[in-house]
């Protein structure tokens, strides 16, 4: 495993076993907690402000 993520190669084969393909793919670590929780605080803070009634005003 990397630092970036989980690297997983593979390979393809037709029905008569004859190579056709390969591909990689990076699976990503699972986001820290602290991720989540400024989601949460930012989804609150939209919540409150919509709530509250305040626009971007143009």
């Amino acid at each position: 495993m990397s630092a970036d993520g989980l690297s997983v190669v593979g390979i393809g084969v037709d029905q008569s076993g004859l190579f056709q393909e390969a591909f990689v793919a990076t699976l990503d670590p699972v986001p820290e907690p602290s991720t989540y929780a400024l989601i949460a605080l930012g989804l609150v803070a939209a919540a409150v402000l919509r709530r509250r009634g305040v626009h971007a005003g143009a």
